[in-house]
């Protein structure tokens, strides 16, 4: 019943047709990328997955890295915002509580580090990866999620 919610609610803000990749672009402190980062990897996201919809995950502050220029979703139930994460094909995010809940969720998860303990907190199961963002270019990086995507655990 949830996961059905939470497709109705993902299917009333991207437009159907097309598997959708959900981004959060927020974290605490340190872990959070900044706007100009977001931009940059949004940028390229969508020009090497132009066959996929985007839709943003906010967090409890109601806040977008990237100036709520794409389509999302806020929410304060953690139950629908995981009905909703599972209902895409991927999730990308910093490390973050939201990444955990992603990969919870079942859906494959990219989370991206740059200030914390990648072996200690990367998501795991489903086919999903951690991604060093500091040492790593934005080819290697955007490599890295087609191979999830193309694992056959993105759906």
């Amino acid at each position: 019943k949830e996961l059905a919610a939470g497709k109705k609610i993902m299917d009333g803000l991207v437009p159907a047709g097309k598997k959708t990749i959900s981004i959060f672009t927020y974290a605490t402190g340190a872990k959070c990328y900044k706007p100009d980062w977001w931009n940059s990897f949004f940028t390229a996201l969508e020009n090497s997955f132009p066959g996929y919809n985007f839709l943003e995950v906010l967090p409890a502050e109601n806040i977008s890295q990237l100036g709520f220029s794409i389509p999302h979703f806020h929410s304060m139930d953690v139950r629908e915002i995981g009905a909703v994460i599972a209902n895409t094909t991927l999730f990308i995010g910093a490390d973050s509580g939201m990444m955990h809940l992603a990969a919870a969720s079942a859906t494959p998860t990219v989370g991206l580090f740059s200030v914390t303990n990648m072996a200690a907190y990367e998501p795991y199961g489903n086919g999903s990866i951690g991604i060093q963002t500091d040492n790593r270019s934005m080819e290697d990086m955007i490599a890295a999620i087609a191979g999830v995507l193309n694992s056959g655990n993105a759906s």
